[in-house]
């Protein structure tokens, strides 16, 4: 057992943002949605994805109610905020 980023092709990639920014979100359970935006940043980190795959994907979370699926969002927030510091 251990834990392992989920890298999906372009194709998935696209059709995970455009649903996430749909008004279907929610079917996508939060959980989920918290590990689809930490996988994205840290693929796109390791240059395994496109930045603006990245960006596409947390683009609808200003429409995300639940903390959860926030917090991955923070914790990156506060990653790049350190680069800079």
């Amino acid at each position: 057992t251990g834990y392992y980023r989920v890298n999906y092709d372009d194709e998935n990639w696209q059709r995970i943002a455009h649903y996430l920014n749909s008004d279907n979100y929610t079917n996508i359970h939060v959980l989920n949605r918290a590990q689809i935006i930490n996988d994205a940043f840290h693929l796109a980190l390791e240059y395994k994805l496109n930045f603006s795959v990245f960006w596409e994907i947390v683009n609808y979370l200003p429409r995300e109610k639940d903390y959860v699926a926030w917090y991955p969002m923070i914790k990156i927030f506060e990653y790049m905020s350190n680069m800079f510091a």
